[in-house]
């Protein structure tokens, strides 16, 4: 199970974290709605839907992104300037989508790749060219821990409604 978690950050802006949760979890809390899942049991079920039904790795991704997308829309329709942070894997390829979704919304966004975009793997890479040149050209590109430290990234967390870590 997915669970969304409120946290909040320095500056007074609130940061939302996806994260999957194990079940002996001490913040778990079972709604009776859904199984909770490990990693590896996610993969295996992700691996399973695309083998035996067809779809597609991209068609997951987006409907994680999307799913992301309209969760933040519903619940926080506030927050207007939102920074998404991305890995170069399938969770960063889910908030590159939920990136897309929320600036196609109206939402200010900001993406902070922690990988080069050549560094993206697959499905990850084909999202990333998806977006539009203007939110591509304002992604933060941060591949050292000391890239964090350069006056764009401050502006960006010092200007944020609300933090997606994907």
């Amino acid at each position: 199970m997915e669970e969304a978690r409120k946290t909040f950050f320095p500056f007074g802006r609130t940061v939302v974290s996806i994260r999957i949760r194990l079940h002996k979890s001490p913040s778990f809390q079972y709604n009776g709605n859904m199984d909770v899942l490990t990693a590896a049991e996610m993969r295996a079920c992700d691996q399973r839907t695309v083998d035996q039904f067809g779809a597609s790795w991209q068609s997951l991704m987006e409907n994680a992104g999307s799913a992301v997308a309209q969760f933040v829309l519903r619940q926080f329709p506030r927050a207007a300037r939102i920074t998404i942070l991305c890995g170069k894997g399938n969770n960063g390829g889910d908030g590159l989508v939920a990136a897309r979704h929320l600036n196609a919304s109206g939402k200010q966004v900001r993406v902070v790749l922690l990988a080069s975009p050549e560094q993206l793997t697959n499905e990850p890479r084909a999202v990333y060219e998806m977006l539009s040149p203007a939110l591509q050209s304002s992604i933060l590109i941060a591949t050292a821990e000391e890239d964090l430290s350069r006056p764009e990234f401050r502006e960006c967390l010092e200007g944020t409604d609300l933090f997606l870590d994907a």
